[in-house]
């Protein structure tokens, strides 16, 4: 989720990338948006981005978001100059893959705005949540009936390490199949790389 937000930011802090002054026309969706930030405390967090006129307004500003202008470099350049000082630099400069990906994911004009409409989707989200609070608890007990005091302890590691990868790949099909339609663009970028 930190990712999305930050990816959030800079697509909000773009619009004056490489000008000499940074005037915004009143009515483009970068004004709109600062102007909605401003009345919810300034600040860019989970609740502001589930707003749904806030997601519209980054939805409306990416759209218009000079970086579909721009060059792959000056894209890459944009970003690590967004994430100097922070731990994505060295997340970035450890794997330069993860750095051709965002670069990607920001110039595709479907991946992200379809990662924005998991957001919208709060039913949904509630359904995956649920389903993964069940899946846990529903490990947890089978674990503890299956794999108790009386096996040998490294069938009972083995048994409860396979219950909880079990799980675990549960929760992510459950999610998978759920948003299939709003992740696959961004896994398609992904996987050229793969």
């Amino acid at each position: 989720m930190k990712f999305i937000l930050f990816i959030l930011l800079l697509c909000l802090t773009l619009s004056g990338f490489g000008q000499e002054e940074r005037f915004e026309p009143r009515g483009s969706a970068t004004a709109d948006l600062i102007e909605a930030l401003k009345k919810s405390d300034g600040k860019l967090d989970i609740n502001n981005i589930t707003d749904p006129k806030i997601l519209h307004l980054f939805k409306r500003s990416f759209a218009e978001s000079p970086l579909h202008k721009m060059s792959r470099e000056q894209v890459k350049l944009l970003i690590m100059l967004k994430v100097k000082g922070k731990p994505l630099e060295k997340l970035f400069n450890s794997f330069p893959k993860t750095l051709e990906i965002a670069t990607d994911l920001l110039l595709s004009k479907e991946a992200f705005p379809a990662l924005l409409n998991i957001v919208e989707r709060e039913d949904d989200l509630k359904f995956v949540g649920v389903c993964g609070l069940l899946l846990l608890i529903c490990g947890y007990f089978f674990s503890k009936k299956v794999a108790g005091n009386k096996l040998p302890l490294l069938r009972r590691v083995a048994l409860r390490f396979g219950i909880q990868s079990f799980v675990t790949l549960s929760i992510i099909y459950v999610f998978y199949m759920t948003f299939k339609q709003d992740l696959d663009p961004a896994l398609n970028v992904i996987s050229q790389y793969f």
